[in-house]
């Protein structure tokens, strides 16, 4: 998070923006002024450049750089056996995959200007985290993937709750997530539920914080039924605990919310 809280000179801002490198960081306007932005780095990153530039209502234009050091961490290793077909896939899959993979490209580029939850992010499922963020995973003896979201175990059919209010920008049943769902919260800000049994929604349709989106399954690249639960900011991955950490609640609770029906909608 980047919260600014700009009253520079005694003068009104007239426009806020900040880049980490040559991204785009959206900024929102908080109650009682200033602004929060949202950023995340790939797992490898030290540290990203950040470049904050404020514009008075006079003309005076204030810059800033900063270099957010980013905090290593270690993620431990697991073995799991999958169906062959996962991990050797034919040529008619990998053409299913492919398309698939440009279907979640463009979701992941949905950069929605306002915000779109609302107060506190809540855990989709309760019950225990059986993978960790991060977990290095090697599907019968060969290391494919690192873990880039939570699994939540659970049982077939046990409701999948939207973690906060957004518009669901996909909704498809894809190789190796299974049934999934994609929730845009806006500022880049995107969770996705994976291996349901069934999908509640549609795209283009709104949640709020709460609804149903889907039921716990067992479909795609898994060994058992339970929830994968991801989280991304403008396309680069995140741990969804994160969601969870006072910090982004006390950010939300200042953020202006726009009445009902005035929040951009398909």
């Amino acid at each position: 998070m980047l919260t600014l809280e700009p009253e520079p000179l005694g003068l009104p801002v007239f426009e806020a923006r900040a880049l980490a490198g040559e991204r785009v960081i959206q900024l929102a306007p908080l109650r009682g002024g200033g602004y929060l932005g949202l950023l995340a780095a790939p797992r490898s990153t030290e540290e990203v450049p950040v470049t904050v530039t404020v514009t008075l209502i006079d003309g005076t234009r204030l810059s800033q750089r900063l270099s957010l050091r980013i905090a290593a961490r270690d993620f431990a290793s697991t073995r799991l056996r999958v169906a062959g077909r996962y991990t050797a896939p034919d040529e008619a899959i990998l053409r299913r995959v492919r398309i698939e993979r440009e279907w979640v490209r463009k979701a992941l580029r949905t950069r929605t200007e306002v915000p779109l939850w609302r107060g506190n992010f809540i855990r989709p499922l309760e019950g225990l985290v059986t993978s960790p963020y991060g977990q290095r995973r090697m599907f019968n003896n060969e290391v494919r993937s690192q873990h880039t979201g939570l699994d939540i175990d659970g049982d077939t059919g046990d409701p999948v709750m939207a973690a906060n209010s957004g518009r669901v920008i996909l909704s498809r049943d894809l190789f190796y997530s299974g049934q999934a769902v994609y929730v845009d919260h806006g500022l880049g800000f995107i969770t996705g539920y994976f291996h349901l049994s069934k999908r509640e929604v549609s795209e283009g349709q709104w949640v709020e914080k709460g609804d149903v989106v889907g039921l716990v399954g067992a479909t795609g690249r898994v060994t058992g039924s339970h929830l994968h639960w991801s989280v991304w900011v403008q396309g680069i991955s995140l741990d969804p605990v994160s969601l969870l950490e006072p910090g982004l609640l006390a950010a939300s609770d200042r953020l202006f919310a726009p009445p009902d029906g005035s929040v951009p909608r398909m």
